[in-house]
């Protein structure tokens, strides 16, 4: 059951032997910021059933069993992954002897001024808990991430905006909803909420360039042992308007957020 914080922890990698059902072979590694590290496992997916709607992109259910180790996909995501590493140290390299130093100041986050929107909205460097933002996307130091027991996952699809966004995933199943994980998303960037318990959930969010807060529609995320594997959800939604729809966007108070 994969699970990741501060892009430490573990994740599936790889896709081949794929079927004619869809189903396809993972392997599931140990991780470190992000990087297969050691292989804990291969698994082969299988994909139930998927919809389409306009604000829930992509949603879909799998079944998840596990098979031998796939020595295989093992060597060849350490064959990328090299690759990669090699190629970026190849660039920096690069820019470091191309480059002309300079003696003149560099803005960082910290020294650009705020945004200012037209209604005197200003973008704060820092989340509601005083935590700064992190420089990707990524949860938020200091927030409690809870429901971590589960199989489901929420991707936010941030790609087509030219804002940066501030997000909570909000359980619907508690006294009063209550968010369970709180995270940042890039402008022009996706981030995917893993291992989240099957439930009734919504997502808050605050684009930090207008200040505008939004919710999503309530979605349930299901998880049912079947007797070969795990049947789970993952959910994709886009955090923009859909063209030719009459989406509703849904605002909401500073005391909802």
């Amino acid at each position: 059951m994969p699970y990741t914080f501060n892009r430490i922890g573990t994740k599936y990698y790889g896709k081949r032997d794929l079927l004619e059902d869809g189903s396809y072979v993972t392997t599931e590694w140990f991780v470190l910021i992000d990087i297969p590290i050691i292989p804990l496992g291969s698994f082969r997916v299988a994909p139930i059933r998927k919809s389409l709607n306009i604000l829930v992109l992509k949603s879909g259910e799998y079944l998840v069993t596990r098979v031998p180790l796939n020595w295989r996909q093992v060597r060849n995501v350490y064959l990328v992954t090299i690759a990669l590493w090699g190629g970026l140290f190849g660039v920096v390299e690069l820019l470091i002897r191309t480059v002309p130093s300079t003696s003149s100041s560099v803005s960082t986050p910290s020294q650009t001024a705020p945004y200012l929107s037209s209604s005197s909205y200003v973008r704060s460097a820092v989340a509601d808990n005083g935590s700064p933002f992190p420089s990707t996307s990524n949860y938020i130091n200091g927030y409690s991430q809870e429901f971590t027991d589960g199989y489901s996952s929420v991707t936010i699809d941030n790609s087509k905006n030219d804002s940066d966004v501030f997000v909570k995933l909000f359980s619907l199943d508690t006294l009063s909803p209550t968010p369970v994980r709180v995270f940042f998303v890039r402008a022009k960037d996706v981030f995917t909420v893993e291992n989240i318990r099957a439930g009734n959930f919504e997502v808050r969010y605050r684009d930090l360039n207008s200040g505008s807060l939004l919710r999503t529609d309530a979605f349930n995320l299901e998880e049912v042992p079947t007797q070969r594997g795990i049947q789970f959800s993952r959910l994709t939604l886009a955090l923009y308007k859909v063209s030719s729809s009459n989406v509703q966007m849904n605002t909401i108070s500073e005391e909802d957020f």
